[in-house]
């Protein structure tokens, strides 16, 4: 899930994203960004990159947690990729160090159009930027479930199951995803 990586970085499939984290406790500002790379015949590679400045927070109430971000995907070439804003939330309760039961919702709204998609009304949610002609205004989200394990001290593995929301649905009508971070 992409709370779980402060640095929110799956914008873009096969691209190299690095972020730079003011931590203050429970919360964080971030700015990402993204390097476009890949074949262009693919949708990789479009355009100039992306900035992606977001806040995001976490908050416990014992075993219960609460954490969510707010921020927008700025592409460098405006002209040809969509300004996105994006929203997420989610809620996990930690059972044992093996089974963190969690649900998940993530949304983005198109805040622009772009050129490299004539006539596409939505996005790929957070792993492409299309660059849709026809989707400034659209809110696509998608809401999921999984859980999260920590299997070592300092490595969590996660998966999720997601379905899209809101219509017009996205890259696809649903997915799982997984992740393991690494702490050092």
């Amino acid at each position: 899930m992409r709370l779980v990586n402060a640095t929110n970085s799956k914008e873009e499939a096969q691209s190299l994203t690095s972020g730079l984290d003011q931590k203050k406790p429970f919360n964080a500002f971030v700015l990402a960004w993204t390097i476009p790379s890949g074949e262009r015949d693919v949708f990789q590679g479009r355009g100039g990159g992306e900035l992606n400045p977001f806040v995001s927070f976490q908050k416990g109430y014992g075993d219960f947690h609460v954490s969510g971000n707010l921020g927008v995907r700025i592409p460098v070439t405006q002209d040809e990729q969509n300004t996105v804003a994006h929203y997420s939330l989610m809620l996990d309760y930690y059972t044992c160090r093996y089974f963190i039961p969690f649900i998940s919702a993530n949304f983005f709204t198109n805040l622009s159009d772009g050129t490299n998609f004539r006539g596409l009304r939505g996005n790929g949610y957070d792993v492409i930027n299309f660059g849709g002609s026809n989707a400034s205004g659209t809110t696509q989200g998608m809401v999921g479930i999984g859980f999260r394990s920590r299997l070592l001290d300092n490595v969590d593995f996660g998966i999720a199951y997601e379905v899209a929301a809101v219509r017009p649905y996205g890259l696809t009508n649903n997915r799982v995803t997984m992740d393991m971070c690494i702490r050092f």
